[in-house]
C-alpha cells in the first residue's frame, strides 16, 4: 500500500506497526485474517483471508448458490471438476496462481444433489463430496 507513513498491520490477533510498502510475515497453518489498516485522511482499509493447508476445505456444505474453495497445498495451477453421482463431468475449470485464495464456484445451476468435487494441481488430487441444496 502507498499513501501513508504508517500502517497498522493485523494478522489474527497480532498488531504490528510499519512504515514500509512491503512486509513479509509467517502465516499460520489454517485461515488467516489479515487487515491493513492506513491511518490518513481516508482511513483505507485492506482485507485478506488466506489459506493455508495441505488439504482442501469447501464451505458452505451444503451449498446453494456459491460454493467457497480453499485450495490446499501451494497450487499455482489449478483445475477443478464436478462430477455427478454417475461420474458425469458438469464442470471443469481452470484457474491460476489459487495460492492461499479462496475460489468461489457458481453451482447454482446443478440440481439438488450429492456431487463430487475434484482439485487436481500437478501430480496432487482431492476428492471432496459435497451437496446442492
Amino acid at each position: 500500500m502507498t499513501g501513508s507513513d504508517i500502517y497498522k498491520i493485523k494478522i489474527n490477533d497480532l498488531i504490528f506497526n510499519s512504515n514500509k510498502s512491503y512486509e513479509t510475515f509467517k502465516l499460520r497453518k489454517g485461515f488467516n485474517h489479515i487487515e491493513v489498516i492506513s491511518p490518513n485522511s481516508c482511513n483505507e482499509i485492506f482485507t485478506e483471508n488466506i489459506y493455508i493447508s495441505k488439504k482442501s476445505l469447501i464451505s458452505p456444505n451444503p451449498v446453494e448458490g456459491k460454493l467457497v474453495i480453499y485450495p490446499g497445498q501451494n497450487n499455482i495451477e489449478l483445475r477443478i471438476i464436478i462430477f455427478d453421482m454417475n461420474g458425469n463431468i458438469l464442470k471443469n475449470k481452470f484457474f491460476n496462481n489459487t495460492n492461499g485464495l479462496k475460489i468461489e464456484l457458481d453451482v447454482e445451476d446443478l440440481a439438488p444433489s450429492t456431487y463430487f468435487l475434484r482439485l487436481i494441481s500437478g501430480s496432487n488430487l482431492e476428492n471432496i463430496k459435497f451437496v446442492k441444496k
